[in-house]
C-alpha cells in the first residue's frame, strides 16, 4: 500500500519548515496530518511537531516512527503535543487506523447534518465514510 495515496496526501514526509507552511497555508481543510518521524532524530520530531501543532486548522497528528517509552516520558510527550493520536511503526496500520478514525468523524458529521436536516451534507459525508472504508477493503485484499 502506498501510503501518501491511500491518505489522499494527508502524509507529511519530513521537509525543510518554509515548505510545510506553503503547503499548510494553501490547504487549511486538511485537519490531519501523517508525520514520517521514522528517520529523523527525536529532537527534528518534536521541532516538526510544535510547528505543526501550532496551525489552529490542523487537530490530529498521527505518526510514523518510534514512539516515547511509556511511563512518565510519554505523558509528558502527549502534554506538549496534545494533537498526537498514536505513533506507529508500520504504515499499513497507521493507515487503517486513520481511514478508521476519519470514516468515524464523516459518519458523525453525516448525523449532525442530517438532525439539522441538511440532507445534501449528510449525504456527502456519509459518501466520504463509505468510500474510507471501500478503501480498506481493497487495502486489505493480497496482491
Amino acid at each position: 500500500m502506498e501510503l501518501e495515496h491511500f491518505t489522499d496526501g494527508h502524509l507529511m514526509y519530513p521537509i525543510g519548515i518554509d515548505d510545510y507552511e506553503k503547503q499548510s497555508k494553501s490547504n487549511t481543510d486538511i485537519k490531519s496530518i501523517i508525520l514520517d518521524a521514522s528517520s529523523i532524530s527525536n529532537n527534528e520530531r518534536d521541532r516538526q511537531l510544535t510547528i505543526i501543532s501550532s496551525d489552529l486548522h490542523i487537530e490530529s497528528i498521527y505518526i510514523l516512527g518510534k514512539a516515547p517509552n511509556p511511563g512518565g516520558e510519554w505523558s509528558e510527550f502527549l502534554k506538549q503535543f496534545p494533537k498526537t493520536q498514536m505513533f506507529f511503526d508500520n504504515e499499513k496500520e497507521l493507515a487503517v487506523r486513520w481511514a478508521l478514525d476519519i470514516s468515524f468523524e464523516y459518519r458523525r458529521m453525516a448525523m449532525n447534518h442530517k438532525r439539522n436536516r441538511n440532507e445534501s451534507m449528510a449525504q456527502q459525508c456519509m459518501q466520504r465514510c463509505l468510500d474510507l472504508y471501500k478503501r480498506l477493503k481493497i487495502a486489505d485484499e493480497p496482491n
